[in-house]
Formats: structure tokens, C-alpha cells, sequence
């Protein structure tokens, strides 16, 4: 059974995608507002990467969130690419040191 959300008095059930679900560049765009020219532009700055073995440009959920985040850090706060690789270079640094903090605190 998926979650219902209250809104203005109306219950909406919440759309909750298959974990191994794959977009197509289209749907990625229209899924994470950016436009399909910028994701390409993305891509090739490899900041987001096309699911692998397919054959044009498809994107599973870990993507679309990545490019939410990183347009939020490009709209919001004016980051430019370069700003972009480096944050987050900093997060999965953080991530990583998260983990290991885990995994040695046990």
C-alpha cells in the first residue's frame, strides 16, 4: 500500500517509482525541470552519468535526483560547473567518511 498525503482536504496517494525504474533523456528532463540540452551538458561534464548498457541516454532515479540537486545548486545560488564538481566531490567525500565512521564505530 503506497502513503496518502492530506491536501486541502483530499488525500493524494504518492507515486513511488520502482527502484530499478529507467527514464528515458524526456521524461529525466520533464521529471527534474531541467532542460534536455543542460542534462547533455551534464553529462558531458560528467557530473551525471546515463544508466550503462543502453543505447542513447536513459536515467534511473539516483540521476534524477542528482540533477534536481544540481540545478537547485544552479538556480538557487548561481554555483557554475566547476562549483558543482566540487561540492559534490565534497559530499560523497562526507559519505564515504560517514560509512567508515559506521563501520568502525561497530
Amino acid at each position: 500500500m503506497r502513503p496518502f498525503i492530506e491536501s486541502g482536504g483530499r488525500a493524494v496517494q504518492v507515486f513511488q517509482p520502482p527502484a530499478d525504474a529507467v527514464y528515458d533523456i524526456e521524461s529525466a528532463s520533464h521529471m527534474a525541470r531541467v532542460p534536455r540540452r543542460t542534462i547533455l551538458v551534464y553529462c558531458r561534464h560528467h557530473l551525471v552519468s546515463p544508466v550503462e548498457d543502453t543505447d542513447g541516454y536513459y536515467f534511473d532515479n539516483e540521476a534524477i535526483c542528482r540533477l534536481r540537486n544540481i540545478e537547485y545548486l544552479r538556480a538557487r545560488f548561481g554555483v557554475n560547473i566547476a562549483g558543482i564538481k566540487f561540492i559534490l566531490r565534497l559530499l560523497s567525500e562526507m559519505d564515504r567518511l560517514r560509512y567508515e565512521q559506521q563501520f568502525f564505530a561497530e
